[in-house]
């Protein structure tokens, strides 16, 4: 009925209104690209192509076509005539129908023109280091020769595939770049197309990389082989530490490509990662540990950067200061040696957001000494019941509340007070480090509500009850996160519990036992990641690219690192602590593997259904007890080693 009484006209200024928008949207979308760059991680300004591709498919109507109907419905209450009414849903409804009827159907095409959806040329790059694998691994293996042409065949097109693809990404002449490429010459021909993007490794960088690795190598070397003994017979021999004269020789002498360098360390990074959760599901590390393992890997990830920075991003969840140092005299007594620790603890302390002046550090000693004291926490925990109280009980008297609302308003401020006195004590002693843990930014929320609800109400008493209504909703919401603050006892009594039951010395070794099992799980997974990268884009095991040599070695340096870090907390812990965890752990992988052998050989029919039960019964109730053990040690609470002789 509308498009009855439109006039024809009103379709002519339809379309020119439509095409006004679409002019006005992609001005200001391409018009702001310099102020859009600012929120990109590496300030990159945004691409034409993908602001044409926001102006042009951005466009929508459902909003606007809800408020369109209601205004042809009420009409603005009668103060709009019928004709504008239909005009105004008319206009709108065509915008909305323009928009799908033209925009949405040629995105795609516009979208595939500019080429957005084409996989970048550093990716491909990777695919035909991982394709030249494949034809290795055909060619290398004991296959009849009709085998290894067919799959050749296959492999050659997918090569080929990939090639095309390549050529049509950067524009290049691509079948004169695949008839250069043989069997064999993949890295060449790799390397040959680089002109486009390529810049030479700056001698500077080159020499500060192989400075900090010798550097870092020569902390670790430093420390006495007795000491380090333990650490590298957990680890193994790391077989990259005899390829790296080789791989400093490949960057000294050849190019690298800075976008696949930062490829190459997302792909680094990605194996990490899968090496984390790996050990989470096997029950070798806990969340609680791996957690900051997982958050410095997706920080890394989401700012790209030609250096792997994941390592710096987890210093901050760990805490080194003087009072962390490993004890010279206790490690003398132990292994008859007298060790000094300060060279090879360099890489900790300096340069270290955390090392202050001594009169920081003399107020955090002081603050520590407040809240680890067992009266201050006491404080905390009855804060907590009574502010909790005060709630339900100021809920429950809301009827007779009003006689009473000074008395609540100043047991609310004497509440909040005491949060937020415990709040800069914690502040001054973690400083940023505070708010890498989640139970902090728990308390810190709560701390904040409860500033918030006497802001509030102070405000609705100086208001004399002028807006009643509404400051009573925020305050109802307010006083239920108020009530959350129950959920602290649970961490305010664990420590409160083991400091009266005398065992405030279980925290500690639980924390430092926490931060060696991190480490030593972050240099297993660094050290699995280095071989994998090697299999996938190198050759026959070996660095081949200088970007896969830049980013092993980069990985090498925080390796030796991370293990000054283990040995530091190791020489906290008693000596037999950290062997006990590691038998546990190899216990349970070797019972695994035994529980693997029953089950094959019920299979097989050797054993019978109940046969194969009793044996394995023996064998979960064995791996139930190491586990059973490792919390033990975890949480501090091991005193002597049932498998381990002291």
């Amino acid at each position: 009925e509308i498009l009855v009484r439109i006039p024809p006209a009103d379709f002519i200024h339809l379309f020119v209104i439509y095409i006004v928008l679409v002019v006005v949207r992609t001005s200001l979308i391409c018009g702001s690209r310099p102020l859009l760059k600012f929120l990109h991680a590496e300030r990159k300004e945004v691409a034409l192509a993908d602001a044409l591709v926001m102006s042009w498919g951005g466009l929508r109507g459902a909003v606007g076509l809800a408020l369109a109907i209601q205004v042809s419905i009420g009409k603005a209450d009668d103060k709009l005539s019928q004709d504008s009414a239909d005009k105004v849903l008319f206009y709108v409804g065509g915008v909305a129908l323009l928009t799908l009827a033209i925009n949405a159907t040629t995105c795609p095409m516009l979208v595939n023109h500019l080429g957005i959806t084409q996989t970048p040329e550093v990716k491909l790059k990777l695919m035909l280091m991982i394709n030249h694998q494949l034809q290795e691994m055909v060619t290398e293996g004991e296959h009849p020769p009709p085998v290894v042409r067919a799959v050749g065949c296959m492999l050659h097109d997918m090569e080929h595939r990939l090639f095309v693809a390549s050529s049509r990404s950067t524009l290049a002449e691509g079948e004169d770049r695949r008839g250069s490429l043989g069997h064999m010459g993949i890295a060449s021909s790799i390397r040959s197309t680089r002109a486009s993007m390529a810049s030479a490794a700056s001698g500077d960088s080159v020499s500060v990389l192989v400075a900090d690795l010798a550097s870092a190598r020569d902390h670790y070397h430093s420390i006495p082989a007795v000491l380090r003994e333990s650490i590298d017979k957990m680890v193994g021999k790391n077989p990259i530490e005899d390829m790296i004269d080789d791989m400093v020789a490949i960057l000294r002498t050849r190019e690298v490509d800075c976008k696949l360098v930062r490829a190459v360390n997302e792909a680094f990074l990605s194996l990490v990662r899968a090496g984390y959760w790996h050990r989470i599901e096997e029950g070798e590390m806990t969340m609680e540990e791996g957690g900051p393992l997982l958050e410095s890997i997706t920080t890394a990830l989401s700012k790209p950067s030609q250096d792997l920075t994941d390592f710096t991003h987890l210093i901050p969840h760990f805490e080194w200061e003087e009072t962390d140092k490993p004890n010279a005299a206790k490690a003398g007594r132990n292994l008859g040696l007298s060790v000094n620790w300060e060279e090879s603890l360099t890489p900790f302390t300096r340069g270290s957001q955390f090392s202050g002046t001594l009169d920081q550090k003399r107020r955090c000693c002081s603050a520590r000494i407040i809240v680890d004291s067992i009266a201050f926490n006491l404080l905390i925990m009855v804060t907590i019941i009574a502010n909790s109280a005060v709630v339900f009980a100021e809920d429950a008297l809301k009827d007779t509340a009003s006689a009473n609302d000074l008395a609540w308003l100043l047991l609310e401020i004497l509440f909040t007070v005491i949060f937020s006195v415990e709040f800069a004590l914690r502040l001054s002693i973690e400083r940023f480090r505070y708010f890498c843990d989640g139970w902090n930014v728990f308390d810190f929320l709560l701390v904040v509500v409860g500033i918030v609800t006497v802001t509030v109400k102070l405000i609705w008493d100086s208001d004399g009850n002028n807006q009643e209504a509404q400051i009573a909703r925020s305050v109802k919401v307010l006083k239920i996160l108020r009530a959350m603050r129950l959920v602290r006892l649970i961490r305010v009594w664990k420590v409160i519990a083991a400091r009266i039951a005398g065992h405030e010395s279980h925290l500690e070794i639980a924390e430092h036992m926490q931060k060696f099992n991190a480490m030593y799980q972050f240099i297993c997974a660094r050290m699995h990641a280095q071989q994998d990268i090697l299999k996938y884009f190198g050759d026959h095991g070996t660095a081949n690219t200088p970007e896969l040599a830049r980013c092993i070695l980069q990985s090498q340096i925080s390796l030796y690192t991370a293990k000054v870090a283990c040995l530091q907390e190791e020489h906290s812990l008693e000596a037999w602590m950290v062997a006990e965890v590691h038998v546990c752990h190899m216990s349970i992988k070797i019972s695994t593997d035994l529980e693997q052998f029953i089950v094959s050989a019920r299979k097989n029919g050797l054993l019978s259904t109940s046969e194969a039960e009793t044996l394995m019964h023996s064998l979960h109730a064995y791996i139930q007890l190491l586990e059973q053990r490792i919390d033990e040690l975890r949480s501090g609470r091991a005193e002597f080693p049932p498998f381990i002789t002291r």
